[in-house]
């Protein structure tokens, strides 16, 4: 675990004092020469400052934009959590106390999901990979690319993801990246009736 709160950031941060003081040495040299000469260029250079200041953070609110949208892992196991909160553990003290296990594919496990966001028992989640069609019949849920749906499974939840620009506020564009996917109920043979009703594989 790292408190850093993506790991690529350690890589960047040391990029960022240099950056802040070369930034800063120019604005003096500028500020320097503009005091040497007229109230308009005094003028001219605030205004040439205080521009590229607003550009700098117009930049950094529309990348802030995109990096938030780029991360639908994490905003689709925070839904899951919540889904199955209100519907499931919230009902009664049998159902809560069932293991709930979850798969999470690829696409949910490189796009936000990680071990700071698995809850303790009764979750349990797996990144197990290239398993067969029945194999996923263990799990409860599944967190997984919107565009490959699972036999068995049905979408509950999708979460959409950055993919790319566009000329209106909010100047980014989206669609469905990661889908939450619930298990479809199944019948076990050996019960009918009233009995059945409680007998669906969780």
């Amino acid at each position: 675990y790292s408190i850093l709160p993506h790991k690529e950031l350690r890589f960047i941060l040391y990029a960022v004092p240099p950056l802040n003081v070369a930034a800063a040495a120019a604005v003096a040299a500028l500020y320097r020469r503009m005091r040497a000469r007229s109230v308009g260029a005094v003028v001219a250079g605030g205004l040439t400052m205080l521009g590229a200041l607003a550009v700098s953070i117009a930049v950094c609110m529309g990348f802030g934009l995109a990096s938030r949208a780029n991360y639908p892992g994490a905003g689709a196991m925070h839904a899951l959590h919540e889904i199955v909160s209100a519907q499931h553990l919230a009902h009664t003290s049998v159902r809560a106390s069932r293991p709930i296990p979850v798969h999470i594919g690829v696409d949910a496990a490189i796009s936000g999901v990680s071990r700071f966001l698995e809850r303790p028992s009764p979750w349990r989640y797996s990144k197990e990979e290239n398993l067969p069609s029945a194999e996923y019949r263990k799990f409860a849920y599944a967190i997984a690319a919107a565009n490959e749906p699972i036999p068995g499974f049905s979408t509950v939840y999708v979460e959409e993801g950055f993919s790319g620009l566009t000329g209106s506020f909010p100047f980014i564009k989206t669609e469905p990246k990661i889908a939450v996917l619930k298990r479809k109920p199944e019948r076990t043979a050996s019960k009918s009736g009233a009995d059945a009703s409680d007998d669906f594989i969780f």
